[in-house]
């Protein structure tokens, strides 16, 4: 993925963004909102089951993408293939697992991808640059990452950005 970045880092457009840090990739696979004490300890009894339940993933990195569209993104992402369809259930059972502890949670959906640059200013103009620097780049192979684990993240926002901090590590089944 790192090679995919260095051709995109070089085009013109892409002078704006403000890259994520390997540490800040992840695959999001629910969005759970703010959540009390009691809730994130039940949340820890009620997910291990519910992952064990999944193989091992593989997943590839096949491209580099831009959202909310291609003709004007705010950020970019990477694309993924491979166990993708694995991965869609493994987010469709995270969310029936947690509706029962936290009903009112963001409901944007599932999506393969990896965030790993926005915009650090909006403008349109900004925006279409980007979005022809995606258009005009032929990416590499990029290479492949076998998902062994979820992980029950806490994000938390500070004036250097938004930081993860990992409250438990959820094995898939193997």
């Amino acid at each position: 993925m790192q090679q995919g970045m260095l051709l995109l880092k070089r085009k013109p457009g892409v002078d704006n963004l403000r890259w994520n840090a390997p540490s800040e990739y992840l695959i999001q696979l629910a969005s759970l909102g703010e959540l009390g004490p009691g809730t994130l300890a039940t949340l820890k009894q009620v997910l291990p089951p519910v992952l064990a339940a999944f193989p091992c993933l593989r997943l590839e990195v096949r491209g580099f993408g831009g959202s909310p569209n291609l003709i004007q993104p705010r950020y970019v992402f990477a694309e993924l293939g491979g166990d993708v369809e694995w991965l869609d259930q493994v987010a469709r059972a995270v969310d029936r697992a947690v509706e029962p502890y936290v009903p009112h949670r963001d409901m944007r959906g599932f999506r393969p991808q990896i965030v790993i640059g926005r915009l650090k200013s909006e403008s349109e103009p900004l925006r279409v640059a980007l979005g022809r620097a995606l258009k005009m780049t032929q990416f590499p192979e990029m290479g492949v990452i076998e998902a062994n684990s979820a992980e029950l993240l806490i994000s938390n926002a500070s004036e250097f950005g938004i930081g993860y901090v990992v409250i438990q590590r959820l094995p898939l089944g193997g």
